[in-house]
């Protein structure tokens, strides 16, 4: 009697779920969950297959077409491809017909100092010197030449001088010898390779150009070929 009245105090009882409500629940439940999971594995594939393809996207190469290899490498205009620096010892003397120097002559040493430029006039380049070939280019180059030669003055002085009893320093002399120090200058630079060396260090450059334009095979040729 007790539980009755205990079970009239807190109310009708509701009765057990159905063992068919609780399999149809869990059902659905996991249902749910392999759904989830197939949409993520399907989301995770296709990131998967999108990061595959960025490497492609990234070997796509822009060369630059012969227009702009011309305009590019004029651009360098006077391209100074090596300099050198140099000195020489000159003897100069100057003297009279029938007359000793040691009456009216005059001697002197000079000393020259100065430099030597050579390199590729790429001004030169023409769309004709240009050959494309898909990641191939062939350009055809000046010959390499003296840009410029000059004497230091500062450097170069006059070692010893000697004039004649009867005579005196002749500034015309000093200018002849300094004039023709440059052209010892410029003349003793090309029998060293300047201009050999002047080529060599004109294709490093351009080859380093032509490289960052997008080429891979590069070639050179000369006027001369």
């Amino acid at each position: 009697m007790w539980d009755r009245f205990r079970g009239n105090r807190d109310g009708p009882s509701t009765g057990a779920v159905p063992a068919f409500v609780l399999t149809t629940l869990l059902l659905l439940t996991l249902g749910c969950l392999l759904g989830t999971g197939y949409l993520y594995l399907q989301a995770r594939q296709q990131v998967d297959s999108l990061s595959s393809l960025a490497p492609l996207r990234e070997t796509v190469v822009v060369r630059a077409d012969a227009p702009t290899v011309v305009r590019q490498v004029q651009a360098l205009s006077r391209l100074e491809t090596s300099r050198y620096t140099m000195e020489k010892i000159l003897d100069a003397e100057r003297s009279r017909k029938y007359v000793p120097g040691w009456l009216a002559g005059e001697k002197l040493v000079f000393v020259a100092h100065g430099e030597v430029v050579a390199g590729l006039d790429l001004s030169k380049i023409t769309a004709g010197d240009v050959n494309l070939s898909g990641g191939s280019i062939t350009l055809r180059l000046p010959e390499p030449e003296i840009l410029y030669s000059r004497l230091d003055n500062d450097k170069s002085y006059v070692y010893n001088r000697e004039t004649g009893v009867l005579s005196k320093a002749d500034k015309d002399l000093e200018s002849q010898v300094r004039a023709t120090a440059e052209r010892r200058l410029r003349d003793s630079a090309v029998e060293d390779g300047i201009l050999q060396e002047a080529r060599v260090n004109g294709e490093k450059s351009l080859r380093a150009l032509l490289t960052s334009m997008g080429y891979e095979d590069i070639k050179f040729e000369s006027d001369e070929q």
